[in-house]
C-alpha cells in the first residue's frame, strides 16, 4: 500500500501522468497476492515463527502511515492545491496537473437520471441565472479553441461551473456524432440516449448559458433521437463521476483517526498482555 501510494504520488507530479486511487487498490491487491503466495507456496521459516510485538508495531506503524498519506491525498483537492501553490511559488506547476481527488454532489433527477457535480443543483441554477450571458459570451468567443485547452484554462479550480458546462456540451456532441456514424441500431440508440440526456442537463441546469451560445440545440436538431430512444431508460452522466460523493472530507478524517486510535490500542493491549 505504501509503495503503491508513493508511486501514484510520483505519477501525479509528472506532467502527462495522473493519480488514481484505483491503481493504489490494484497495487495493494497484487502485493497481497504475492504475500499470500510466499506464505502458502514458499513458506519461509520466518513466516512460521511465532508472531511478536515488534512485528505488530512495524505492521501497525506502516498501516497508520499509509492511512495518513492516503487521507492527505484525498484532501489534496484542486482548491487546496491552488492554496498552497500560491504560497509556495516553486510548486505552481502542480496547478496544471489533474486533481488527486474532489468532493462533490450526486443527485438523482427524475427526468434525467443520476448527475454528479462539484456544485449543488440549486447553486448551478443560481450561477446560470446570474452569469449565464457572460458565460455564453465566453463559449461563443472560444468556439474554435481546442477542447483540452479550454478545460485547462477554465479548470475546476478557476471555474468549476464553466468547466462542467463545457464537458456536458462535449459529451452531448460527441455521442450525437457517433450515433450518426454507426450502423448498429442498438449502439445508435444508446449513443442518441446519451446525447439526448446530456442535452436535457444543459437545458435544465445551464439553460441561460447554453441558450445564448452557439452550442444551443433547437427542437429540430433533437427530433431524430426522439423517435429512436426510450426516454424513461435509466441514465448516469459520466461528467464529474470521479468525485467523492458518498462521504465528506470531514467524515473521512473521523474514520481515519478512529482507525489510528484502534491501532494504538491494539499495540497497548498486546504489550500489556506480554508484560
Amino acid at each position: 500500500m505504501l509503495i503503491g501510494t508513493l508511486d501514484e504520488i510520483i505519477q501525479w507530479i509528472i506532467p502527462g501522468r495522473a493519480w488514481n486511487f484505483k491503481d493504489v487498490g490494484l497495487n495493494v491487491f497484487s502485493g497481497g497476492l504475492t504475500q499470500l503466495a510466499i506464505w502458502q507456496v514458499i513458506g519461509p521459516k520466518s513466516i512460521s515463527e511465532k508472531f511478536n510485538p515488534i512485528s505488530l508495531r512495524i505492521l501497525t506503524s506502516l498501516f497508520a502511515f499509509c492511512l495518513i498519506i492516503l487521507g492527505l491525498c484525498a484532501s489534496n483537492t484542486p482548491n487546496r492545491v491552488y492554496s498552497y501553490t500560491k504560497q509556495i511559488s516553486w510548486l505552481s506547476f502542480l496547478q496544471k496537473e489533474e486533481s488527486m481527488s474532489e468532493f462533490g454532489y450526486k443527485y438523482n433527477d427524475p427526468e434525467i437520471g443520476i448527475l454528479y457535480s462539484r456544485i449543488s443543483p440549486l447553486r448551478i441554477q443560481k450561477i446560470d441565472y446570474q452569469r449565464g450571458k457572460e458565460y455564453a459570451h465566453i463559449l461563443n468567443k472560444t468556439v474554435s479553441m481546442n477542447y483540452r485547452r479550454f478545460l485547462k484554462k477554465y479548470n475546476p479550480i478557476t471555474n468549476p461551473f464553466l468547466h462542467e458546462l463545457r464537458v456536458h456540451i462535449f459529451r452531448r456532441d460527441k455521442y450525437y456524432a457517433k450515433a450518426n456514424e454507426i450502423s448498429d441500431q442498438n449502439k445508435k440508440r444508446e449513443f442518441y440516449l446519451i446525447s439526448f440526456k446530456e442535452n436535457l442537463i444543459l437545458k435544465k441546469y445551464f439553460n441561460k448559458s447554453i441558450k445564448n451560445s452557439v452550442h444551443y440545440w433547437n427542437d429540430d436538431k433533437i427530433s431524430k433521437p426522439n423517435d429512436l430512444i426510450d426516454k424513461s431508460k435509466p441514465y448516469k452522466s459520466a461528467v464529474s463521476s470521479n468525485l467523492f460523493t458518498s462521504f465528506s472530507e470531514k467524515t473521512m478524517w473521523i474514520v481515519i483517526f478512529s482507525l489510528l486510535t484502534i491501532l494504538g490500542l491494539l499495540n497497548f493491549i498486546w504489550k500489556s498482555k506480554k508484560i
